[in-house]
């Protein structure tokens, strides 16, 4: 029996690929091809990506462990196999891109896989630097990563994060062998008819793809260059929990639409190609024997029309503060309306018309803000007028003072 992993790299198809295996287990299944299946995890997308966890400890799927069938045990691994032999199966498939984190993976636990009987292989879908670093940015940026939150895209890719991957594959090859590592770049024209999940199916021996449900290119969500950068400003400056509505609800800029590549310059490209270029021809030639990777998407990358970001404007700093100071202000409106209507339902009225056709305008807002204060200070007033009149009253009785 043969055993394959797809292990990444990340942002490199992932989702498109267990997407696909998970619609299209039975149909794998004719085809000889065992994947195994989790129980779908309620309102989550982690059904889709934890089917190659059994040797991960990731924090990230810790609250779906109860979900797991098989997690890090070789007993249960093994009975994964005899559930494949049950199918007459004769190849199963993993896929988890978090295999490539070596904080996430625990090597020793797949150590037993060295004197496995079975064939074992690392399918490897491998993006070009510039691509995968920009998109991981992107990716960090948009979720607020806490160690990433605040790193501008071009100090970014100057990190390193790319080789950090690369290493992975090589503790993969030198461990097993550098026979089972099957590794594709990720070019359209590298690819079995332009798709990767053909591509994939090929590896696997399955030549008919009439039959499967061909899953289109998954893509998680994507911002342009220009919401990114509004999401960074928001994490470098202000606290705010609607970081990504803010950012897209903005409109106007010449840059929307732009994409993180598209909005770098030739020559910010050039370096970053020049940078892990090495990385990439050592790729080449230690695992396909190639003089050289990427050739084609470079040449693409170089030629395009760009729009090259430089900053944000001014003006797009200024609206940003202004909308949220708005958005603030929008979430204390409701509990100031209440009040009123507690203490005045009369002027709650005259409240509501001033505020109904402004369509949440700042100045309405402060009005309602203005309001409320006043009859906070009204009160503490009539409350304070009370308590000294008592005062007075007993201090006159006292003395034997008549009050009039």
């Amino acid at each position: 029996m043969e055993i394959y992993f797809h292990i990444g790299m990340p942002k490199s198809g992932s989702s498109t690929i267990q997407r696909f295996l998970h619609a299209n287990a039975e149909k794998l299944l004719q085809d000889n091809i065992y994947y195994p299946l989790v129980p779908p995890i309620p309102d989550s997308e982690a059904t889709f990506h934890i089917n190659g966890s059994f040797f991960i400890e990731n924090r990230d799927l810790e609250p779906y462990h109860a979900f797991l069938k098989y997690h890090n045990n070789k007993e249960e691994f093994e009975s994964i196999i005899k559930e494949a032999e049950i199918k007459k199966s004769e190849k199963i498939i993993f896929s988890n891109e978090a295999y490539t984190f070596s904080d996430r993976f625990k090597r020793k636990d797949i150590d037993f896989l060295l004197n496995f009987k079975h064939q074992v292989k690392f399918i490897v879908y491998l993006k070009p630097a510039i691509l995968y670093l920009t998109s991981l940015w992107g990716e960090y940026i948009s979720w607020g990563d806490p160690r990433w939150k605040d790193i501008e895209l071009e100090n970014f890719c100057v990190e390193n994060y790319y080789n950090n991957v690369v290493n992975d594959i090589y503790f993969f090859a030198k461990t097993f062998g550098l026979n089972s590592i099957i590794l594709r770049p990720l070019e359209k024209s590298s690819l079995v008819q332009d798709s990767i999940t053909h591509d994939l199916l090929s590896l696997l021996g399955v030549n008919n793809f009439d039959k499967y449900s061909c899953y289109q290119q998954y893509s998680n969500q994507g911002f342009s260059r220009i919401e990114l950068e509004r999401i960074l400003y928001m994490n470098k400056n202000l606290d705010c929990a609607d970081k990504i509505g803010i950012a897209t609800s903005i409109k106007g800029s010449e840059f929307d639409g732009v994409s993180i590549v598209n909005s770098l310059s030739n020559n910010f490209i050039e370096k970053i190609i020049n940078l892990y270029r090495p990385v990439e021809l050592k790729i080449a030639k230690d695992f396909l024997n190639k003089e050289d990777l990427f050739s084609n998407t470079y040449d693409d990358l170089l030629s395009r029309n760009k729009k090259v970001f430089k900053g944000l404007s001014k003006s797009e700093k200024e609206s940003i503060k202004f909308i949220l100071k708005q958005t603030e202000l929008q979430k204390e409106i409701a509990v100031k309306l209440e009040y009123l209507a507690s203490i005045r339902p009369d002027h709650l009225v005259s409240i509501e018309s001033q505020i109904e056709n402004v369509n949440n305008n700042i100045n309405a807002i402060k009005y309602i803000s203005f309001s409320y204060n006043l009859f906070r200070v009204y009160k503490k007033f009539i409350f304070f007028k009370e308590f000294l009149k008592k005062i007075i009253s007993k201090i006159f009785r006292k003395l034997g003072i008549k009050a009039t």
